[in-house]
């Protein structure tokens, strides 16, 4: 008999590490906007696609709307985080 695989524990972890990711930037945005905008600059690379992918290949620029509001930008991430886990706690 061929057993389920069970990929719970495998989003659960992939969730867990996102969630530390982003819970980071958003600290780092809200305690230091100057480091938020030298990690952005360092991290902002544009990479080519094909020709089959022409269409996706448009830059959105919300550096400047993000850079601007970085602190609120990283209180709402931090909140936004913190009430997800929340539900995930109480729903379980």
């Amino acid at each position: 008999m061929n057993q389920p695989i069970d990929f719970a524990p495998t989003w659960y972890a992939l969730a867990l590490t996102f969630s530390i990711i982003s819970g980071l930037f958003g600290m780092i945005a809200m305690v230091s906007p100057r480091l938020f905008r030298w990690l952005s600059d360092r991290s902002s690379q544009w990479i080519d696609s094909s020709r089959a992918l022409l269409f996706l290949d448009k830059r959105v620029d919300i550096d400047r709307y993000v850079l601007r509001h970085a602190r609120l930008f990283g209180a709402v991430l931090v909140v936004t985080l913190a009430a997800a886990w929340i539900v995930h706690a109480f729903s379980a």
